[in-house]
């Protein structure tokens, strides 16, 4: 039997109810695959354009993929190209070349003039700098390969009207990631208007940038009947107490009563008062872009990525914890097009000088369109949020027991029970609890065939998916019996302590408390890394990735989306 669907030419999340994997029984099990994108696009302009198109494109699939997924190749899909709807054929029918070859075909509007003015600047801004264009290859968020560009050679075919590959290219539009990606400098953290930090007194209490802020567009209040002050207290005694999530015990974290709750309550009055919400004791670190986790918009796909803040806890001394909470909005956008203006907004910050009232402005604007109350109706408490996580060892820094490692927890807004309309603990993503870690049942769920990312693990039988991810210094995913050594490094990377530990040589936070600016992790901003287990050196730079990933968006047609395969892991 197929265990995969296949639905309006993307692939879905499915159940599978009869499919054994590796000696492990699929009953009940969620998983999802990895969408089948198109691996090379072209471009050729017809000799003569009508009313229905000026240009030919042809995208290649190819047919391994489909069978890996257990798919049969369609004779033709429907994409979302800018703001129309396009037939993609493999059928042999109007412009496809030959039916069944995995080469589908359309006639499309294309705007070669725009195509030419991008190869000029990349010609001339090769010949002024003397640095030929090169094009960054990633696998996932490994750097594999460097590729450079002969531009001239393209603008020639391109005249000669024979097809030229449609690249993700960069063009006009050059991206700064301090300004358009990861935004940490003093002017923009520290913003008087905007931001507050409770110990100074320095800044806005209601600033558009502060933990009070956020909370309270979160709580909505008028929606939900739930005081932010009640909202936040409530989402604190997580820590106060041990948890049952998926089956597996979250032990409490007690310090969070003496570091944290206790000096704020105490600040608000005393006992029984709600909590100053002016008094929080959270201090900006960052504002992050991260559209680079989008869906491909063009086979259906409406998330174009998120926005996050990232807040460092403070203790009374200003000094800052080991303790980051960080929020992550959903954006969506329902076309290219649409992600396509999202990218450019963020983009467009670089036109002014970082910081600056402008700049500010321009940036509240965008950061209000996915924190603002009702900014998704249709979600819990109409907040845009997907999830919120906090990543700590100061809870546990001097206290005896096993459990005194790195920890990351994620909470999402109940929409149902006791708990509606609160932040309610929640598994973390693809990250097995760690008493799975070294298990033959993780090493035949790495090996198994159906893929090697599902989006959510086995929940009835041997449940997976933890409550929190319990990180020992440098931990890494391994297990008896795993075929594949990159499987086993790409699932470990795929999970939130591989990632922020031993696959990545990070201690544990990518953009790290201490100091304003804070600091990034190597894995950021591009660093070696020893495989593990055998030793393979592997070259990670996310903040080039998603650099180059913005540029492309941005200066090319949506056409260079058909390749676009979207990270499936924790990001």
């Amino acid at each position: 039997m197929h265990c995969l669907s296949f639905n309006q030419h993307r692939l879905s999340v499915f159940t599978a109810s009869m499919c054994v994997v590796a000696g492990l029984s699929l009953s009940q099990y969620s998983v999802a695959a990895e969408p089948v994108v198109a691996k090379k696009v072209y471009v050729q302009a017809l000799e003569k354009a009508s009313s229905i198109g000026s240009a030919l494109i042809t995208a290649t699939f190819e047919q391994k993929e489909w069978e890996q997924q257990r798919l049969k190749a369609p004779a033709s899909m429907e994409i979302e190209l800018e703001e129309e709807r396009v037939i993609l054929r493999d059928d042999g029918y109007k412009g496809d070349a030959k039916r069944g070859d995995g080469i589908y075909s359309a006639v499309v509007m294309f705007d070669f003039d725009a195509l030419m003015n991008q190869y000029e600047t990349l010609y001339y801004r090769a010949r002024k700098t003397g640095d030929a264009t090169v094009i960054n290859h990633f696998n996932g968020r490994e750097l594999v390969r460097k590729e450079k560009i002969d531009i001239l050679g393209l603008a020639k075919n391109l005249q000669a009207g024979l097809a030229v590959p449609l690249l993700p290219l960069p063009g006009n539009v050059i991206v700064n990631p301090s300004a358009s990606l990861v935004i940490r400098d003093a002017s923009v953290v520290e913003d008087p208007n905007r931001t507050f930090d409770s110990c100074t007194g320095v800044g806005n209490p209601n600033g558009v940038w502060t933990f009070k802020h956020l909370m309270t567009e979160m709580a909505n209040t008028p929606k939900t009947g739930i005081s932010v002050e009640d909202f936040t207290r409530l989402w604190l005694t997580h820590w106060e107490n041990s948890q049952t999530i998926n089956g597996f015990t979250v032990p409490e974290r007690l310090n969070i009563q003496n570091l944290i709750i206790n000096p704020w309550q105490a600040a608000s009055g005393g006992a029984g008062m709600p909590l100053n919400m002016d008094l929080a004791p959270l201090k900006l670190l960052s504002i992050v872009n991260r559209v680079d986790l989008r869906d491909n918009s063009l086979y259906g796909g409406s998330s174009a990525g998120e926005g996050r803040f990232v807040f460092a806890v403070q203790r009374p001394d200003c000094s800052q914890m080991q303790f980051t909470i960080i929020f992550e909005y959903g954006i969506e956008k329902n076309s290219c097009f649409a992600t396509k203006a999202w990218g450019q907004q963020w983009a467009n910050l670089d036109n002014f000088v970082i910081g600056s009232p402008a700049y500010n402005a321009a940036l509240e604007t965008i950061t209000e369109s996915f924190v603002a109350a009702d900014a998704a109706p249709h979600k819990p408490n109409g907040s845009a949020l997907n999830q919120l996580r906090t990543n700590e060892i100061e809870l546990v820094i001097g206290q005896p027991g096993p459990n005194n490692n790195w920890e990351l927890r994620e909470f999402v807004i109940s929409n149902s029970g006791w708990n509606n309309h609160l932040l309610a603990q929640d598994t973390v993503k693809l990250t097995p609890d760690l008493s799975l870690n070294n298990t033959p049942l993780l090493g035949n769920f790495i090996n198994s065939p159906v893929t090697p990312f599902p989006l959510s693990y086995p929940t009835i039988v041997n449940p997976f998916t933890g409550g929190r991810a319990d990180t020992p210094f440098f931990m890494f995913w391994n297990a008896p019996g795993i075929v594949s050594n990159q499987d086993r490094h790409e699932f470990s990377l795929n999970t939130c302590n591989g990632c922020h530990a031993g696959e990545t040589n990070t201690v544990f936070t990518h953009i790290k408390p201490g100091a304003i600016p804070a600091a990034l992790s190597g894995f950021m901003t591009g660093i070696n890394v020893a495989d593990p287990v055998d030793g393979t050196v592997r070259h990670f730079n996310d903040i080039q990735r998603r650099k180059d990933d913005l540029e492309a968006l941005v200066n090319n047609s949506c056409l260079i989306q058909l390749p676009h395969l979207p990270l499936l892991g924790v990001h």
